[in-house]
């Protein structure tokens, strides 16, 4: 059964995933687009108040990295770290996947990269071709998610049998599929059957469901019991 991710953007929503019962506290400010990178205080004060929980930060796009050995401290206590692909072809991935490892103490297991569903919109690779790039670089977590969050979700871009199939090529490979992307409880069946290691939300566990507001204990109750 699939892990329940929740992403959040202070201490307080932390407190909330935690008590809902979420595998993954996922921290992100969602103002600054699909992977947007929280400020380093915000970072530091969910770590110090979560040591014994399974911790992601958002890092934004990949092909903005800057040297992420700035922030080796502040993410020090983070499993993994997410990099969207977005206005990146697999070379330009691959050079700042080399820059990463040579300027932080990361392996590449504990980096996830995020292919996008939307991908034309995001004029990134499609993303059914990341399993084999990511089991050459040694990368163990792949997300699919939207890049433009607009009234579109997931399913509007990739069919369950397309997730299914990509879901199948991760299995061969020894990699975690990841699936996000404003998902609703009317995907709850399809996400049953393709069966991803994690389901991320974050608009589906808002108040009125707006990723801007802020998160529901009893939303993420109802989709700890729905999946997992």
């Amino acid at each position: 059964m699939p892990e329940l991710l929740v992403s959040i953007r202070n201490a307080e929503e932390a407190r909330i995933a935690k008590l809902g019962g979420a595998n993954w506290i996922d921290v992100k400010e969602p103002r600054k687009g699909p992977l947007g990178k929280a400020e380093d205080q915000v970072l530091e004060k969910i770590a110090i108040d979560n040591k014994l929980s399974k911790l992601s930060a958002a890092m934004g796009e990949i092909i903005n990295y800057s040297n992420v050995s700035s922030y080796n401290f502040v993410l020090e206590n983070y499993s993994l770290i997410k990099f969207g692909t977005s206005t990146a072809d697999f070379p330009t991935i691959q050079q700042r996947l080399t820059e990463i490892a040579r300027n932080s103490q990361r392996s590449p297991n504990s980096i996830v990269l995020a292919a996008y569903a939307d991908f034309k919109r995001a004029k990134s690779p499609r993303p059914d071709l990341f399993p084999a790039f990511c089991a050459q670089d040694g990368i163990e977590y792949l997300l699919i998610d939207t890049f433009l969050k607009d009234n579109s979700h997931l399913f509007t871009w990739l069919s369950a049998q397309e997730l299914s199939c990509i879901r199948g090529k991760c299995a061969k490979l020894g990699i975690k599929l990841a699936l996000a992307g404003k998902l609703g409880v009317e995907h709850i069946p399809a996400l049953r059957e393709i069966d991803p290691h994690i389901v991320g939300l974050r608009s589906a566990v808002c108040d009125d469901g707006i990723r801007d507001n802020s998160i529901s204990l009893e939303r993420i109750q109802f989709w700890k019991s729905q999946i997992t």
